[in-house]
Order: structure tokens, then sequence, then C-alpha cells
């Protein structure tokens, strides 16, 4: 089920495995993330984050988003 909300300026959905790409683009990028506590990602480390939290909220759709 894909839920999502939307107001005139902000667009929110669930996230889906197809994100990895764009999260990669962002967290992948060394002058994005210059002034991180971290390096770069590769797009392997970035499935690895995002996957199983996609996992553990489609799991927990009866629980606050906060845990």
């Amino acid at each position: 089920m894909t839920r999502h909300s939307s107001r005139s300026r902000l667009k929110l959905r669930e996230l889906t495995t197809g994100v990895v790409d764009a999260v990669h683009a962002i967290y992948g990028d060394p002058a994005a993330t210059e002034h991180l506590s971290s390096t770069p990602c590769t797009r392997d480390e970035v499935a690895g984050v995002v996957t199983p939290g996609i996992a553990a909220a489609l799991g927990s759709a009866d629980r606050c988003a906060m845990g």
C-alpha cells in the first residue's frame, strides 16, 4: 500500500527500494558529504541502510514513526 501526503509546496511519500540511487546521489557525492562526519558512501552501503529501514517501516505500520 502506498501512502502519501500532499500539500501545495510539500509532497511526502513512503520510501521504496527505488530510492537507493537517489539517496546514493547525495550520500555518495564528496561535495554533498564534505561537512558530514563520514566519507561518501558506495551504492551498496546506501542500500544496506535504506533497505532494512524500509522493511522495518513496512512491518510497523501500526506504530509511531518515531519508534
